[in-house]
């Protein structure tokens, strides 16, 4: 007999490596090709979503002196030789966060950001991992991991692109020359200035209005989340990091949610499901479950 096919199965659509675009000097650093949240994988999204694992130091976005970046057949020289871009007609959301069970707070590695003419951050090891937001008609990159504690658990970037098709094409996306003060012999060097748009780069943060207490054991709690509380913008996103199974949202358990703005918990004994007045995206990604 066969089985009945579930309402919103085509809903559900697997993530695709962008294989359009590959970068030989990711090879032994990042995964050569990132996954893609697009148009491709589901044709009525309004955004585009990458996700990078480097898993070893010395590679990154717009890195001049690497291997020559091939986008469908063609050489990009604009990437290959180093250089900025800015995009006319949307923003781009840049996240990175480590990917140890132990510490979800902890990125555990430095990545280095450059944003206009200068380095914005360089994120420490020893902090939260950094958002980067808002890049409409702002050069950004290069941006190159320059350090990874443990090639287990390695740096994940997640970009998101409000747009549903990402493009270099002249007219939609200017580019330019590598920063002045850029230089590739002090990569991973202190430098004396931050950057002037080091403003723009915060801090995620733990969860501090949503606590699911259930997921202790299974999932780290809190969970990181970036919303207004680190940077006010049209989006919020949540991030999950799983390392056993057997839990999840909505699953009838024993345990209360704590009360949540003035308002008592669920009775999660019955289990929940519940709908929200605007769009969310879920994706299920090696490492780190990220909700949008």
């Amino acid at each position: 007999m066969a089985k009945a096919r579930a309402k919103y199965a085509d809903l559900v659509k697997p993530l695709r490596l962008w294989t359009e675009l590959v970068r030989p000097s990711y090879r032994g650093k990042l995964a050569d090709l990132n996954l893609l949240y697009d148009k491709t994988v589901a044709t009525q999204n309004e955004d585009l979503v990458e996700t990078f694992y480097a898993y070893a130091p010395g590679e990154g976005v717009a890195v001049p002196g690497g291997l020559q970046y091939i986008m469908e057949g063609k050489p990009m020289k604009e990437l290959w030789e180093g250089g900025q871009h800015s995009h006319r007609e949307y923003d781009e959301l840049f996240l990175y966060y480590g990917s140890d069970p132990a510490d979800n707070t902890r990125l555990g590695g430095e990545v280095e950001f450059w944003m206009d003419t200068a380095r914005t951050l360089k994120n420490s090891s020893s902090m939260n991992r950094q958002l980067f937001g808002y890049l409409r008609t702002l050069a950004h990159n290069p941006w190159i991991v320059t350090k990874v504690k443990d090639p287990k658990h390695p740096v994940m970037s997640t970009v998101i692109a409000f747009a549903p098709t990402y493009t270099l094409e002249s007219g939609v996306t200017d580019n330019y020359p590598l920063p002045p003060s850029f230089s590739k012999e002090m990569i991973g060097k202190p430098q004396p200035e931050k950057g002037k748009y080091a403003k723009y780069a915060n801090r995620l943060l733990l969860s501090q209005t949503i606590l699911i207490p259930n997921l202790r054991g299974r999932v780290c709690v809190p969970n990181l989340m970036f919303d207004d509380k680190v940077y006010h913008a049209p989006c919020w996103v949540e991030m999950f990091l799983v390392y056993a199974g057997g839990q999840g949202v909505g699953v009838p358990n024993l345990e209360f949610s704590p009360p949540r703005n003035g308002k008592p918990g669920w009775d999660n004994t019955k289990g929940m499901q519940h709908a929200q007045n605007f769009d969310e995206l879920f994706l299920f990604v090696g490492q780190i479950l990220t909700i949008l």
